[in-house]
C-alpha cells in the first residue's frame, strides 16, 4: 500500500486502534503512579511526543518522552514505563525495558511482535499487539490510540479523549474529499519552495509531523 493510501486510511486507523485499546485490560489500575515514561524511536516514539504536548496541562503526574538506551534514574515502582516499538526489534527500547523492567516499574509493551513481545512474555508483562505489516509512520494513529487508552484506564486523564477521538474520526472520514481537494491546493503552493512552520510550543509535535510529511 502506498504512503497515499495509508495517508487516506488515517481515520480508520484511528477507530482500529480504539478497538484495540477497548480489549485490552490493563493491571493494579489502582496503583499509586507517580510519573509516566515513554520510550520509543522514530514513527513507534513519536506518538509518546504528540501525546504528551497534548495532555501535559491537563495531566497530574509528569511525563518524560525518552529516545535512548538508557532510562532516567528516577524510574521505580511507581512508575508507569510504556515501551514503544512497531517491530519489537529496536535495539534503544529493548535496553530500556530490561532496565525499567529491573527497576520494577509497570512496564507496558506496545508491539506488533518481535523481541519486545518476548520480552514482556517472558516477564509476564502486559502488552498491546499492534496491527502488523504498516510502516511504524503509518502506524501513528493506532499507536496514539494507545498511549490514551492506558492512561485513561489507569485514571491518570480526567476527561475522555477516547470519545474525542471517535468523533474526531468520523469527521475526517466525512470530510475526506475536501480535505483531499485542499491537500492537493497546498501541494501545488509549496511545490519548488523552501517552507518553515511556525507554532507555539504545545503544538511543536505536530509542526515536526506535518514537516515529516510534507517531506515526504
Amino acid at each position: 500500500m502506498s504512503m497515499y493510501e495509508l495517508v487516506k486510511q488515517f481515520p480508520n486507523f484511528i477507530k482500529e486502534g480504539i478497538e484495540i485499546s477497548k480489549n485490552f485490560q490493563v493491571k493494579d489500575a489502582s496503583l499509586d503512579i507517580k510519573n509516566i515514561v515513554i520510550t520509543g524511536m522514530g514513527g513507534s516514539g513519536f506518538g509518546g511526543r504528540l501525546v504528551n504536548d497534548w495532555v501535559y496541562d491537563r495531566l497530574e503526574v509528569p511525563i518524560t518522552v525518552i529516545q535512548r538506551y538508557e532510562i532516567p534514574s528516577f524510574v521505580n515502582e511507581r512508575t508507569l514505563f510504556i515501551s514503544c516499538s512497531y517491530s519489537g526489534n529496536t535495539e534503544e527500547i529493548i535496553s530500556a525495558t530490561k532496565q525499567a523492567i529491573e527497576n520494577r516499574a509497570l512496564v507496558i509493551g506496545v508491539t506488533s511482535g518481535g523481541i519486545l513481545k518476548k520480552l514482556c512474555e517472558d516477564n509476564n508483562i502486559e502488552t498491546i499487539a499492534l496491527t502488523s505489516g504498516l510502516p511504524p509512520r503509518a502506524a501513528l494513529p493506532i499507536s496514539i490510540v494507545q498511549l490514551i487508552g492506558i492512561l485513561s484506564k489507569y485514571k491518570l486523564l480526567k476527561f475522555d479523549l477516547i470519545s474525542q477521538l471517535e468523533i474526531a474520526s468520523k469527521k475526517l472520514l466525512d470530510l475526506s474529499q475536501s480535505i483531499e481537494k485542499s491537500a492537493k491546493k497546498v501541494a501545488k503552493a509549496i511545490y519548488n519552495k523552501h517552507i518553515m512552520i511556525y507554532t507555539d510550543s504545545q503544538m511543536e509535535a505536530v509542526a515536526i509531523r506535518a514537516r515529516q510529511q510534507f517531506n515526504e
